[in-house]
């Protein structure tokens, strides 16, 4: 499981947000330099889970992001796009006598337009996933003893 400390910067009904650093949470990541999925390029991260715990402004608090939820996204952000690379470059081999295209040139415009394909559609439901509540950070308790003042 993924943890992540960070400083609540406000509270919103029963949501608060929390400022984490992205060079922590990130820094396992191979694509964490041109990664724009967390918020731009910036070093923070604002982030809005439920406030299940009654976390005040200022307080320092424990994030927990499961480790499935992780490897599943990895998988969906890494591995689906190469599969339908492949995938479309079988597509272009059968359908080059078809096309009357050479077999090279049909695979690679396959390979390529089935990749392309395959990005946008994950960019388009990355929205969506970041709703459900298996692929969002939780709040798993208020650390003690660590509070500094919000402006």
């Amino acid at each position: 499981m993924a943890t992540e400390i960070g400083l609540v910067l406000k509270v919103k009904n029963d949501t608060i947000i929390v400022k984490t650093q992205r060079k922590k949470m990130c820094e396992h990541c191979s694509s964490k330099d041109e990664c724009s999925t967390m918020s731009g390029s910036s070093d923070d991260l604002e982030v809005e889970v439920k406030n299940l715990l009654g976390a005040k402004q200022g307080d320092f608090v424990k994030l927990h992001i499961p480790t499935s939820s992780l490897l599943i996204l990895s998988f969906l952000m890494y591995m689906v796009p190469v599969i339908f690379l492949i995938f479309g470059g079988f597509i272009g081999l059968e359908l080059a006598n078809f096309l009357y295209l050479d077999e090279n040139i049909s695979s690679i415009i396959f390979s390529l337009t089935f990749f392309i394909i395959t990005i946008l559609i994950i960019r388009y439901y990355s929205n969506l996933l970041a709703q459900n509540k298996k692929f969002t950070p939780r709040l798993h308790s208020i650390i003690k003893n660590r509070k500094i003042p919000v402006h």
